[in-house]
């Protein structure tokens, strides 16, 4: 296995002894990297493109100025940067921090002014960005996202704004309130006396024995509460907990009474599945279920043709046959050889679930 060289390097044109001073972990990688930017005309510092274009590979050298740990690479690089001043290639002055420094002309800082990005350029970017944070699997604190321990939140028109760390959330609530307990000092509750305890049990008497005896709902709230037990038989019967809003949604649909093809929805024909990418919960016909493997089973039966082997009856010998080469070795397929033709039709029976697969998906 190679080994990184970690060092302080510097590009020296022997000409007129200006240099580019760099740092890195992988003396070999940064080096090829340089050559194969310079000899192709497309490094990233003009300043030192242009110096190699008019001299030539001739007049330039690669050489190493100091060997050191990486915890100390931006230092040692600052220090040797510091020293070769004015007469380096590099643009900027800071080593940590390459782009601080660098002066721009009048021209260039006037066109990056009036540069203004076209709508749909906004909207790509803001798209790949949403892109970008959808297909996280931690947080910024090094939690992985999981159903559990992962609460999303969504716009209005069901797109994922962001998603909220449980782990996170409970250490920053632990940290508030431990800071809090400190500020306020130890709580202090005075013990209750039986006085006390005699007139709160007078007075909860006198309400007549608990907050909701006699209280009557209005007819909103009985609605509420009638779709809230409708949605645990529901539950129950697919086998599932939903969320009360996808429970509303749910309602909504199965209220409407048919699915976008014309099917009556019903509890026997109609199930719930959890979309993991868009997060939410979405219904699926059966009869269109069925019916879709009913057409997808013509087809396949259309392109290659019926199996032979569906509806052919079997002899009372051949049974038998098979009953006893059953009793003496149990089916496994465990150290079966297929011939050529019948590897050929599994290949191409495997190629057409997958392209039917991807169609699907698309």
């Amino acid at each position: 296995m190679r080994q990184k060289l970690t060092c302080i390097y510097a590009i020296i044109n022997t000409v007129n002894g200006r240099r580019y001073v760099g740092s890195t972990s992988d003396w070999k990688s940064r080096q090829s990297g340089h050559l194969s930017m310079l000899r192709r005309g497309v490094h990233e510092n003009s300043y030192l493109q242009r110096s190699w274009t008019k001299h030539g590979e001739t007049q330039f050298m690669f050489t190493i100025i100091e060997r050191c740990e990486v915890a100390e690479l931006h230092i040692r690089e600052q220090h040797h940067l510091d020293a070769c001043q004015p007469h380096v290639y590099n643009r900027g002055v800071v080593a940590a921090c390459p782009a601080r420094g660098v002066k721009w002309s009048k021209e260039k800082r006037r066109k990056l002014q009036g540069r203004k990005a076209t709508q749909a350029t906004r909207e790509r970017l803001r798209r790949s960005w949403l892109e970008k944070r959808a297909s996280r699997t931690h947080c910024r604190h090094g939690h992985k996202w999981t159903l559990k321990n992962t609460k999303p939140v969504y716009r209005r028109d069901g797109t994922l704004e962001r998603r909220v760390c449980s782990v996170c959330r409970r250490q920053r609530m632990s940290v508030i309130y431990q800071r809090d307990k400190e500020a306020r000092g130890p709580i202090v509750r005075k013990p209750v006396t039986l006085e006390a305890r005699a007139a709160l049990k007078a007075a909860w008497k006198a309400r007549g024995g608990g907050h909701w005896k006699g209280k009557k709902f209005s007819e909103a709230h009985k609605a509420n509460l009638r779709e809230a037990w409708e949605s645990r038989k529901i539950d129950k019967k697919l086998g599932q907990r939903t969320s009360q809003r996808a429970f509303k949604r749910t309602m909504r649909a199965v209220q409407a009474g048919y699915c976008f093809k014309g099917h009556p929805r019903t509890a026997d024909t109609t199930i719930s599945r959890f979309d993991k990418k868009r997060g939410k919960n979405y219904l699926v016909c059966l009869i269109c279920r069925k019916e879709r493997n009913a057409k997808r089973n013509s087809d396949y039966i259309a392109a290659h043709g019926p199996d032979p082997r569906r509806g052919v009856a079997w002899s009372e010998e051949r049974k038998a046959a098979f009953r006893a080469l059953r009793a003496i070795k149990p089916w496994s397929r465990k150290g079966q050889k297929h011939s050529e033709e019948t590897r050929a039709k599994l290949r191409k029976a495997w190629i057409l679930r997958k392209s039917r697969q991807m169609e699907g998906a698309a």
